[in-house]
């Protein structure tokens, strides 16, 4: 995500609007080897320097376009540093972040704004339609991303055990759901949406522990519109959602149902250059001056992201 991030800014000087006026930094844990593309100030972090490192750099900045987890409100607590010091936050506001940081909690909020959602629950043995139950229970960290942390369980008594025992008070349980696993990736400015690609995510069991392995970008199309109209719904119950940003969902028989959403840039972002031709990190920087959200993309290829961990794992 990150090499995609920079890559895409990293071409934007070439745009003539911004022709001598864009400055990009990025911040890098002096720990990994990752490349950084020509163009862009790099400024290595040594351990237990990052609060100190960001907060000189956000006073030399206009606007930051973070990436975290949420996790621990991280992405929260980011975010509202950066608006402290006075920059321009490319993403969505506070308060937005920390209700989606929260499965249970988003899920009710948009179930109350009727959003077809998963059921959600903090303790599955008062679940009375025991029948949604018949494919197991999926135990997760309330404020995790990706699959971390999350296992499936074929009764109700055992995802519970296992959930007091690791996750304690930030376990949440929901029914497993025959589907497609797919995402939405979104661009969004006060509860408006545009919907650049609809993508299919690539999900492992393994002894009962679930893993992201990667996701095809731009996988499938919306002739009928109905993920569209989600993504709509899902930006009108969330009005605070600005920039790039991710709906996971479960595509069933019945319709899609929304699992959780991720309110900033999401792993498909570094397969959207590619699958629509355009550059979303210029789309992001536009985005204040737009009248009106472009339409519906229409990815013209799809495109496999896979995560390291991938190829070593059974």
């Amino acid at each position: 995500m990150r090499q995609a991030q920079l890559a895409d800014l990293a071409a934007l000087p070439d745009a003539p609007e911004f022709a001598g006026g864009l400055r990009v930094s990025s911040l890098l844990d002096a720990r990994l080897g990752l490349d950084t593309p020509a163009g862009i100030e790099l400024h290595q972090v040594p351990a237990g320097t990052f609060p100190q490192v960001l907060q000189r750099e956000l006073l030399r900045s206009d606007a930051v376009w973070l990436t975290a987890p949420e996790t621990g409100d991280q992405l929260a607590t980011l975010s509202r540093q950066v608006l402290d010091a006075g920059c321009r936050l490319l993403g969505s506001d506070v308060a937005t972040v920390r209700l989606c940081s929260s499965k249970l909690q988003c899920v009710q909020w948009l179930a109350a704004h009727g959003v077809p959602c998963v059921p959600t629950l903090r303790d599955p043995r008062v679940w009375r339609d025991r029948a949604l139950l018949r494919d197991g229970v999926i135990v997760k960290p309330d404020d995790g991303v990706g699959c971390e942390g999350q296992r499936r369980f074929d009764t109700v008594d055992r995802a519970w055990a296992w959930g007091q025992a690791e996750l304690g008070e930030r376990a949440v349980y929901q029914p497993w759901l025959e589907g497609t696993p797919l995402s939405l990736s979104l661009l969004c400015a006060d509860g408006r949406v545009s919907l650049l690609s609809v993508n299919r995510q690539w999900i492992r069991e393994h002894d009962g522990a679930l893993r992201l392995h990667g996701v095809t970008v731009g996988a499938r199309g919306d002739a009928d519109g109905t993920l569209a109209r989600l993504a709509a719904a899902v930006a009108r119950a969330l009005a605070g959602l600005w920039g790039h940003a991710g709906v996971d969902l479960v595509l069933g028989p019945a319709g899609p149902v929304v699992l959780e959403i991720n309110p900033r840039t999401t792993l498909s972002y570094a397969g959207l250059r590619e699958a629509l031709g355009l550059n979303p990190a210029r789309a992001l920087l536009d985005l204040p001056h737009l009248p009106h959200l472009p339409a519906p993309a229409h990815p013209s290829r799809s495109v496999r992201v896979e995560l390291a961990h991938a190829a070593t794992t059974t």
